[in-house]
């Protein structure tokens, strides 16, 4: 995560899970270093400022403690959007158009306030009588999307998650057509998915439609940022595959 502060400052919304983010919290703050690393998978170093984050996650956090949750992440896909650079105009559709999937937000608006904090979907952590974090958000996750996309006048869900926040989804219960974009990179005489470049392309794509303030998911095939271009013999009805 990224928590350097903004060069101006934005206008912050609540995030609609905030009540249950603090549970979340708090149920960390009782892991100890040592604990975390192997609930977490990650090394004593970040297993150490991961407890620190968590210790001074509130319920109630301060101004300062917080950061619009689009430009406080950081990684592949962030890169590739590139969120500080922004028009006022694209941050206000991305308001409205843009949900990012969080492992202890469940979902947000790009200008909702969080504080830094280290979770992964995946983590297997027991909430209440959830089994992981998976079990704990589905339902929760799923209904905001169905009702945000039911306001929506062209209710489409573009997905440009990884599929590991993806599965948080019951997509049945969304009830609109799905497209996903796939990128490829071609090497050694086929196309392959390549994570790095796939992550940072998702990004580059998030930011096309929120230039563009895109509408119509026709529109997605004219994405040509990076050098990929649509390709309609590899693509079916709801994967679209962009190679290079």
């Amino acid at each position: 995560m990224n928590f350097k502060p903004l060069t101006s400052v934005k206008s912050l919304s609540v995030p609609v899970f905030a009540k249950e983010a603090w549970e979340i919290a708090n149920k960390m703050k009782d892991y100890s270093p040592v604990q975390l690393t192997r609930l977490l998978g990650v090394n004593s170093d970040l297993a150490l400022s991961t407890a620190e984050r968590f210790a001074s996650f509130r319920e109630d956090p301060f101004d300062l403690t917080t950061k619009p949750a689009v430009f406080a992440y950081s990684g592949d896909a962030y890169r590739g959007l590139d969120s500080e650079s922004l028009s006022p105009e694209s941050l206000a559709f991305s308001q409205e158009h843009l949900r990012i999937l969080s492992a202890l937000y469940g979902v947000l608006r790009p200008l909702d306030a969080i504080q830094p904090y280290r979770l992964e979907m995946g983590t297997t952590l027991h909430v209440n009588k959830s089994k992981n974090l998976y079990n704990f958000w589905q339902k929760k996750i799923s209904d905001v999307l169905a009702k945000d996309l039911t306001a929506d006048p062209v209710p489409v869900l573009i997905n440009l998650a990884s599929q590991e926040y993806f599965s948080a989804i019951n997509t049945k219960a969304l009830g609109v057509r799905i497209i996903t974009p796939v990128f490829k990179e071609y090497r050694d005489g086929n196309y392959k998915i390549l994570s790095m470049y796939a992550k940072y392309a998702r990004g580059k794509m998030t930011r096309y439609i929120l230039e563009k303030q895109i509408n119509n998911p026709e529109e997605l095939k004219g994405f040509d940022l990076e050098g990929y271009a649509y390709d309609d013999n590899l693509s079916n009805e709801n994967n679209w595959v962009f190679t290079r």
